[in-house]
């Protein structure tokens, strides 16, 4: 993202890496909210925006005023959640930096790739017309630093994939809704949750999920309303990453899934959005499956996308092997000592059913991993593998390594 980028180049603004990517998130979920217009184009914020006298009744207009903290102050106190929160420290910074290159990204008229900036008749680019999905892939595409994909083993899944996967273990028709979800309970975990977007596209499939059984109750098509909507989400939607900006995204699209379907004076009446913080935490996966284990935590489905080995095919990740006893693990060596393997033993112990996007070589194709393949088709109930292989370049780009799920 040419913002960021920006942003954190310009040592004079003296903002760090974390507000800068906090300040992003929270102007993006703004500019969402303000697309969610009524039949008179009055959004969700007008009245917030009416009473600091922004006049275009746009948040960039607000960051050029230096309004951005006594709006935030005012979000935070109504919207609750915590999203909107900012710390001490970020309040300190922000107030101190000039957001104008901020501004012109809002805008959507700026060239704000060239020195020169060239003004547009029309925006490039509007956040209420994003599909929940993309905006969802902010934190793989543009806030990752490209020594965090190398050293990490993270790499950006793309929402046709999820969307595949989520078909295969959560189908769209009344059989899977009537099973599944007919007490509206069904906990699902990533436990590398990145931007969320196995987790948004998983709680959108439980909303029509709800739907389709109540149709099949009253006859009646109908979308669950906010409370319901917010009930779900809490009740069934878990993730865990090690990164702060990770989770924090995560937070930031499950709350977009929950808007995308409210009216503008829905939001503002109605709407209190409750802490996620017990439902997406920032730890280290291992550490929080141990703490989960003990606490007897269970779940029907973990799905996700664990980062791989680094490009050498090296581990530097190291679990305690106290750990390893306490979350259970079936197999406490894993073949060629693969990182996702660790989930995906993590995720067994942890889920009853696991969907996670692992290296190929170990389940299909490395003669030496042929002793543990045997002890997961012993001890696993495998029903099917998806083998990517030969598509590895289209679904993950730049990454070369062989996956299957």
């Amino acid at each position: 993202m040419i913002v960021r980028k920006d942003l954190e180049d310009n040592k004079s603004i003296g903002l760090s890496r974390e507000t800068i990517d906090k300040l992003l998130i929270i102007c993006i979920l703004i500019k969402f909210l303000e697309g969610i217009k009524d039949v008179n184009e009055k959004h969700a914020l007008s009245e917030i925006y009416d009473r600091h006298d922004v006049k275009s009744k746009k948040f960039e207009e607000a960051l050029e005023k230096e309004l951005c903290i006594p709006i935030l102050k005012e979000l935070a106190c109504k919207f609750k959640g915590k999203i909107f929160d900012i710390s001490a420290k970020e309040r300190q910074e922000i107030e101190k930096a000039k957001l104008k290159s901020v501004a012109a990204f809002l805008t959507a008229k700026l060239d704000i790739t060239k020195e020169h900036k060239q003004r547009f008749l029309w925006e490039q680019y509007n956040f209420n017309h994003l599909p929940v999905e993309l905006i969802s892939s902010i934190y793989e595409n543009f806030l990752q630093k490209e020594e965090d994909i190398r050293e990490k083993g993270v790499v950006y899944t793309p929402p046709f994939l999820v969307n595949f996967l989520i078909d295969e273990v959560m189908p769209l028709n009344k059989t899977a809704a009537s099973e599944y979800f007919s007490e509206e309970k069904f906990k699902v975990l990533d436990p590398s949750c990145g931007s969320g977007v196995f987790l948004v596209a998983a709680y959108k499939r439980m909303l029509q999920w709800w739907s389709i059984n109540y149709y099949e109750k009253t006859g009646e098509i109908k979308f669950p309303d906010l409370k319901v909507c917010q009930e779900i989400l809490e009740n069934n939607i878990f993730g865990v990453d090690i990164e702060k900006t990770a989770t924090l995204i995560t937070i930031f699209s499950l709350t977009i899934a929950l808007l995308d379907k409210l009216e503008p004076k829905k939001i503002w009446n109605n709407l209190k959005l409750n802490s996620l913080q017990n439902n997406i935490k920032t730890q280290d996966f291992f550490e929080w499956a141990a703490n989960a284990k003990s606490e007897g935590k269970k779940f029907d489905l973990v799905i996700g996308n664990p980062p791989f080995n680094d490009e050498k095919g090296e581990s530097s990740h190291k679990i305690e092997p106290e750990l390893v006893k306490k979350i259970g693990f079936k197999h406490e060596k894993v073949a060629g000592n693969k990182f996702a393997l660790q989930f995906f033993e993590g995720g067994m112990a942890l889920g009853k059913e696991v969907i996670l996007i692992i290296p190929s070589s170990v389940l299909l194709y490395n003669r030496k991993a042929q002793t543990y393949r045997e002890q997961i088709f012993k001890d696993f109930t495998i029903e099917k593998i998806f083998d990517f292989t030969h598509l590895r370049r289209e679904l993950f780009g730049s990454s070369d390594t062989p996956v299957c799920a």
